[in-house]
Formats: C-alpha cells, sequence, structure tokens
C-alpha cells in the first residue's frame, strides 16, 4: 500500500515538474518570440527639377513605402525591423535588421539617378536597444538643411517607463546628429512650416474652383504643390494645357505624378497661386477661368492674379460671427 502511495506522489511530482518545465519553456519562447516590420521602399519613375529649378516633379511606378520632399534630396525609406510589442525584455538590434535610407539629389546632374544610401541602424550602432516605431520620421527643412525625426523604443506600448523612447535627429544626406539634439528637435518642432498661406485662398470660392480644374486632369493641389487625386495614379492627362507647353519634357512624366512640388526655400505664395492658375488654363489661354463670389450679395468678380485676390479680399472682409 505505501509503495502504491509512494508511487502515485513519484508521479505526481514528476507531472507536476513536466508542467513546469513546459510552462518555462513556453514563456522562454513567448519572451524570445520576434515579430519583424517590414516596409518595401517608394519606387521612383522619375525626377525632374525644373523652372528655374524651384519645382520638382516626382514620380512612381507604384504605391510602395513613403516620400519625403525636402530643399536638396527627395528621400524613400525600408525597413526590416523588430517590433518590440511581444518583447519582456530588450534586446540589442540585430544583424539582420535594416533601416535604409535613400536620399536622391536634387542638385546633381541627374537627380533621378545620382543618390545618397546609409543604414540608419549603423549609424546607431549594433548595441543599441532602441528600433524604430511603427511610425515613419518626420521631416524638416531648417537653415539649409533637410533633417528627420525619427522616434525610436526599447517596448512598443510602454509609455510606463521613463527611458522607453527617445527621438533620434539625422540628415538626408547620413548624418546623425548628436550635439544638443534634443534642443535642436525643439526647435525644428517650433518651427513654421514654410507653405502656410498668408491670405484665406477659399475666400469667394475661389479655391474650390482650382480644385475643379485639377480633378478635370485626375488632380489635387495643396500648400506644398500637386498630386494624382484619389485612385487615379497613372491617369493624369495635361496634354492642352500652358504647362504641357511650357515643359513638354516634364509633361511627359506627368502620368506617373507622386507630387509635383515648390521647393521649401524658393517657395511663395504669390507665385505658387499664379502658377496654378496658369499652368493648367487651356494652351494660349492667360489663366483659368476665376471668379471671387462676395458672400453677401453674389455678385462675381474675375480673378487674373493673386494681386488681384489680395486686393478683393481687402475689399470684401468677412463679417465677424457673432454667438
Amino acid at each position: 500500500m505505501r509503495q502504491r502511495k509512494n508511487l502515485i506522489l513519484f508521479s505526481l511530482a514528476g507531472l507536476i515538474l513536466t508542467s513546469g518545465l513546459i510552462w518555462g519553456i513556453l514563456t522562454y519562447l513567448k519572451a524570445t518570440e520576434k515579430i519583424y516590420s517590414d516596409r518595401t521602399p517608394a519606387s521612383i519613375d522619375s525626377i525632374q527639377v525644373f523652372d528655374d529649378q524651384k519645382f520638382v516633379l516626382v514620380g512612381m511606378k507604384d504605391a510602395g513605402g513613403p516620400m519625403y520632399y525636402g530643399q536638396d534630396y527627395v528621400t524613400t525609406i525600408s525597413k526590416h525591423s523588430l517590433y518590440t510589442g511581444k518583447l519582456e525584455r530588450p534586446v540589442p538590434i540585430e544583424q539582420e535588421e535594416h533601416y535604409q535610407v535613400t536620399s536622391y539629389d536634387l542638385n546633381s546632374p541627374d537627380p533621378g539617378k545620382e543618390k545618397k544610401e546609409f543604414d540608419l541602424y549603423q549609424l546607431l550602432g549594433k548595441n543599441s536597444l532602441y528600433h524604430a516605431t511603427l511610425a515613419g520620421p518626420y521631416s524638416y527643412y531648417h537653415d539649409g538643411t533637410d533633417y528627420f525625426v525619427l522616434e525610436l523604443e526599447k517596448f512598443a506600448n510602454r509609455d510606463d517607463l521613463s527611458d522607453n523612447k527617445k527621438p533620434i535627429l539625422f540628415t538626408a544626406s547620413g548624418e546623425l546628429i548628436t550635439d544638443n539634439a534634443e534642443a535642436k528637435i525643439k526647435e525644428l518642432n517650433q518651427e513654421p512650416s514654410p507653405y502656410l498661406h498668408k491670405i484665406n485662398w477659399s475666400r469667394g470660392g475661389v479655391s474650390q474652383q482650382i480644385r475643379d480644374v485639377l480633378e478635370k486632369y485626375h488632380m489635387r493641389f495643396s500648400e506644398i504643390g500637386l498630386s494624382y487625386e484619389g485612385e487615379n495614379h497613372g491617369k493624369v492627362d495635361i496634354s492642352g494645357t500652358n504647362f504641357a507647353r511650357l515643359y513638354p519634357e516634364v509633361a511627359k512624366n506627368m502620368k506617373n505624378i507622386k507630387l509635383l512640388y515648390f521647393r521649401p526655400e524658393q517657395y511663395n505664395e504669390q507665385e505658387w497661386f499664379d502658377k496654378l492658375i496658369q499652368w493648367f488654363a487651356p494652351e494660349g489661354q492667360d489663366v483659368i477661368e476665376l471668379y471671387a463670389t462676395d458672400e453677401q450679395t453674389g455678385e462675381k468678380t474675375q480673378i487674373h492674379s493673386y494681386d488681384e485676390f489680395v486686393a478683393w479680399i481687402a475689399a470684401h472682409p468677412e463679417e465677424e460671427k457673432t454667438e
């Protein structure tokens, strides 16, 4: 009887030991499970700089990853980076991980081919415990340099850890900024956008009329530039416009437009407005047919330029809204 009881106890102890071993193995596997975040680079078809080097047309072959548009570079990013949300302890950057930055030089004779490439993880050092978050970097232009700020983290979704996240600052040309980086990032965040409008383009229905014209060519506009509208990549056709006559070599690549933008250092709101209404008017017509409508009386005034629009706004101040 006692022998049978000892056998039962021995079996229970073995079962408990086995269960503990299995639990330990599963816990270890969970702690060491690796999931990677991957991003493919945007597939650039062409880059052209035109009109006294003020404007850049970037064409793309397919969607791919994001692009960043600066003064001196158009930049793409690809990555194979460890997702840290499943980890229970921090791990250094691994050999197979990369955060590849490719910057196309807009000041070169062939901006679509001349480029600088670097692995940001190599700049950080393979012993770094910080990995890129799922979000991409923020881009800035300041004092003649294209900058990026990228947030790194030891663990995803662990805001309770004081040292869990840290931003890094680097340039499009591949320089990691370490001296006074925190102060520099704060300065960049406070810097106003060079593309801020001084006047409200929506006054009198003007911006909507510009949008309506561009929609006919499957495009849309913003403060920074022009892009294709919605699902219309590959469908842009600007034949018969002043733009096609003025820049025939650029117009050939408008079909695959990703963005046509005004470089930030040269940006001028007046010139951007005047270019838009001239470029996409029918060939031979000075500007698109554009009217500012008085919000109170409905009276229409034809607008031929930015200066005329500014004068119309001054003569038609908006009434203050009362509660």
